[in-house]
């Protein structure tokens, strides 16, 4: 399995199946010692991989809109607002190991783990939101943190 083109297939899956079972395949392949790390360079940050399927708005048209526990559509805004951040956790993660090539190999591993914690997140999260009636991208989200991933992918030191 070809290590950092699976990680660029990954960044631009929405949240499915298959997204989650390629980074399953990868992080496997990699703990069995089965990837290649070929020599190419990297892809731009362009567009997040929700921006497909989700609704991008300012962050601060967001912050007015505070959810109210105490109703199922406040408790839909709140779950789909942490479920916004752990998917755009597991994309940073994939970019940290996509991004910057020639680390020692417990880095990749790292990140790979990380993104694998960021997914279970994100399916627990997506789980209750089904539960309530409502699935992730059904609401509005802000760039905020794709934004801080684009300004910092040439430089390791900023995006660490």
């Amino acid at each position: 399995m070809n290590f950092f083109t699976t990680l660029q297939q990954i960044l631009t899956l929405k949240p499915s199946q298959e997204k989650f079972t390629l980074l399953e395949d990868l992080r496997n392949a990699f703990l069995d010692d089965a990837v290649i790390f070929e020599e190419y360079g990297t892809q731009p940050l362009d567009i997040p991989s929700y921006a497909s399927f989700c609704t991008v708005v300012d962050p601060r048209l967001l912050a007015k809109d505070r959810a109210k526990l105490s109703t199922t559509q406040g408790r839909k805004k709140f779950l789909h607002g942490i479920a916004h951040i752990e998917y755009s956790a597991i994309d940073l993660a994939v970019d940290a190991a996509y991004r910057y090539r020639d680390k020692p190999k417990a880095y990749y591993h790292d990140w790979l783990e990380v993104a694998m914690d960021e997914m279970r997140h994100f399916k627990m999260l997506d789980e209750l939101l089904r539960e309530i009636g409502s699935f992730y991208g059904d609401l509005p989200v802000h760039d905020a943190l794709f934004e801080a991933a684009q300004k910092t992918q040439n430089s390791f030191l900023e995006r660490m």
